[in-house]
């Protein structure tokens, strides 16, 4: 690689006026970062202008931009804003991200951001070698208070990146990352189609045109299996974030409706879900049918189980924002109540569903709202025991819920409503008379989701009420999970949950413990993932008032993306 030596020109705001600065000045600027904590700075690195007749040099800007903006990112105390956020504002303020170039717009465009420094950039094919040309300027003033500038081969874009990132980084007094300072030792020669398919990948991405950004980024990582930018926005571009998903009742939507707002590809997906008392699983089973009945308490002997079986289907529709979802639903639940341990008298009860739902999303910049409605035939099934068999009915009911979503970068917040005239029957423990009818409870869920590793590492806290609006009591759960992607076919995860159920008429709250685990494989280049959920919990008896169940759930689904719309 034949390279001409770079050139570097540090210009600090107002050198001039502090040449005669005190002594007693420079020591409170030398120890403040000590005394007061380093700084967090917030510097928004902007794509740099090229200047070529080189066709496949177009989109360059973009790619060593990213390559800069990557490095400074691993520096301490410093903040890079997202792309997303420049491209928002960019937007909002009806200019070109590409042509960002005069400098009383960028300046306008960066206290948009709150950012602290823009970073400029401008590359000069050389017919050879480039050179490229650094600025930074102070957002609030417009003084520019640091230039670069360095002359090699593109294919040495690695030592090129990090060269300039290490000058901005220095300049705040601070040290590069090792891995930035290895970069400029090894100053290694690379492909040269790596950073061009990297610059037009990011355009691609940029255009929001999904499927060439994922195809130009992964050809980069078969270049150059090492490059972190590659990875980094390969991870942005990961349509699952968090698979760890609250599961409610059988008759509403499968999750928050709010999720299908900005939807970029059709989903279809089968779910199984199962739940049955402790002791008990769907691949292993000890003993004869009485072994799963739980004793809860003295002569309160149960057996609960329910079995959901759902189709659905989810696509973008129509104009941009907007998705849609339909489910086809199978669902039973059972309970099962003696007060005695020979189990010669037990009472057995419970509910099946037959039905759909339908929900619309829509996305409005970072929020994404969202309502699904559920109609189904609800039936009973008939007791036994001594008593007499009640009459069986089957009728429609039906279930709404609404949904909210907030995205905020790598913090994104959800709340969930529902209500259901859905209904489930009860026994008195000491009479064992059947109470008939009871309402299901209105339902709210929240959620907050902390990307902690480039949608790689996820911490996930979930919270549940169920609220029994006739009875007055309520069941309550805060859930914590962490989640890891291992490379791009492999997740996994798990959590605890910690509850509490009061139940008015005793006028008594009861606290109950669980855990949950699960994972996902993906199937890259197929569209096909599998994922499966299993939790431990102890929750309010569905049969009697004022007990709390210990239960077992799993739960499975298979989906493929990219049927109709996008590729996967």
């Amino acid at each position: 690689m034949n390279s001409i030596p770079s050139r570097k020109n540090r210009l600090r705001p107002g050198a001039g006026r502090f040449r005669g600065a005190t002594i007693f000045t420079l020591l409170i600027l030398f120890f403040s970062p000590i005394l007061l904590g380093a700084e967090e700075i917030v510097l928004s690195v902007q794509d740099f202008t090229v200047e070529s007749e080189r066709r496949e040099y177009t989109h360059i800007g973009k790619g060593v931009s990213r390559l800069v903006a990557m490095e400074l990112r691993k520096a301490e105390n410093i903040t890079i804003v997202e792309r997303e956020k420049l491209k928002k504002v960019i937007e909002e303020q009806r200019l070109s991200l590409s042509g960002l170039t005069e400098e009383g717009e960028l300046m306008r465009i960066g206290r948009l951001l709150t950012a602290d420094y823009l970073v400029l950039g401008d590359i000069i094919d050389m017919a050879g070698p480039v050179m490229i040309y650094m600025r930074m300027v102070d957002a609030r003033t417009g003084e520019v208070v640091l230039q670069d500038e360095i002359v090699e081969e593109l294919d040495a874009y690695d030592y090129i990146a990090s060269s300039l990132a290490r000058s901005v980084i220095e300049e705040f007094g601070r040290q590069p990352e090792p891995s930035t300072m290895e970069k400029i030792v090894r100053r290694e020669e690379k492909k040269e189609a790596a950073i061009i398919t990297l610059s037009r990948g990011i355009d691609a991405y940029d255009r929001e045109d999904v499927a060439t950004a994922r195809r130009e980024l992964e050809q980069v990582k078969e270049l150059d299996p090492e490059n972190e930018t590659a990875d980094y926005y390969l991870a942005k571009l990961m349509i699952n974030t968090a698979k760890y998903r609250f599961l409610p009742e059988p008759y509403y939507f499968f999750e928050n409706p709010a999720t299908l707002g900005g939807i970029e590809t059709d989903v279809v997906l089968y779910n199984q879900t199962n739940s049955a008392g402790q002791g008990w699983c769907f691949f292993f089973r000890e003993g004869d049918y009485d072994y799963r009945f739980r004793e809860l308490s003295e002569n309160r002997y149960t057996l609960e189980d329910d079995i959901r079986s759902r189709l659905g289907y989810y696509f973008p529709l129509g104009e941009k924002g907007w998705g849609a979802g339909v489910e086809v639903l199978i669902a039973e639940i059972n309970g099962n109540f003696d007060d005695s341990p020979d189990l010669d008298d037990a009472r057995a009860a419970g509910r099946q569903f037959y039905g759909g739902s339908f929900a619309l999303g829509k996305k409005l910049g970072s929020i994404s709202l969202g309502a699904a409605c559920s109609l189904f035939f609800e039936s009973n099934t008939a007791w036994g025991g001594d008593n007499p068999i009640y009459e069986e009915f089957s009728r429609p009911s039906y279930a709404v819920s609404t949904g909210l979503r907030i995205d905020m970068g790598r913090i994104t917040e959800s709340v969930q409503v529902g209500w259901s005239t859905a209904t489930y029957d009860s026994v008195d423990p000491v009479t064992k008379e059947i109470e008939f009818e009871n309402e299901s409870p209105l339902f709210v869920q929240a959620a907050i989701i902390w990307d902690l590793n480039n949608r790689r590492t996820f911490l996930v806290l979930n919270e549940v009420g169920d609220f029994y609006l006739g009875s007055g009591d309520f069941f309550v759960r805060v859930l914590p999970a962490v989640e890891h992607y291992f490379w791009k076919r492999l997740s996994l995860r798990a959590g605890a949950e910690l509850s509490a159920a009061h139940f008015e008429e005793e006028e008594e709250t009861r606290v109950g413990f669980g855990a949950l685990g699960g994972f996902t494989l993906l199937f890259p280049g197929t569209g096909w993932s599998l994922d499966l959920n299993v939790t431990y919990r102890e929750r309010p008896s569905r049969v009697v008032i004022g007990e709390l169940y210990p239960s077992f759930l799993w739960s499975l689904s298979v989906s493929r993306e990219g049927i109709f719309f996008g590729e996967h």
